[in-house]
């Protein structure tokens, strides 16, 4: 086919809208602590993989969690400042999980959905 006949890519006016999107990337990491208390018992179990552990994923500036908390028959999803230790645990590491490129209001959103959605299946 010579370049004579071969078709041109359209092109767009410059009177038409183009739309660009902004991406914010949130960092998602998860955090473990080890909630035994330090010693050698806690040493030698983390040092074979084993342990008794919590863990929080932290999405931007909160750390999200499922369990026990400080007042009585209270249990559920609650988040905290990242990193900010368990009752009687021990920070231990953070494990990078990737990245989200969602808008700061949809992340909320969906995190919202999913504590109602974890908060109704607990009850029922």
């Amino acid at each position: 086919m010579s370049s004579s006949t071969r078709p041109k890519p359209s092109r767009k006016s410059s009177s038409q809208h183009r739309t660009t999107l902004s991406l914010q990337r949130t960092e998602v990491s998860i955090h473990v602590y080890d909630l035994l208390p330090p010693g050698k018992v806690a040493t030698v179990l983390w040092a074979i993989g084993s342990s008794l552990l919590h863990t929080g994923v932290v999405i931007g500036d909160r750390e999200y969690a499922y369990g026990g908390h400080d007042r009585r028959d209270l249990t559920g999803v609650y988040w905290t400042k990242p990193g900010q230790e368990p009752p009687g645990g021990t920070f231990k590491q953070a494990i990078l999980h990737g990245f989200s490129f969602r808008p700061e209001e949809e992340l909320e959103a969906i995190i919202q959905e999913v504590c109602q959605d974890v908060c109704i299946r607990e009850t029922s």
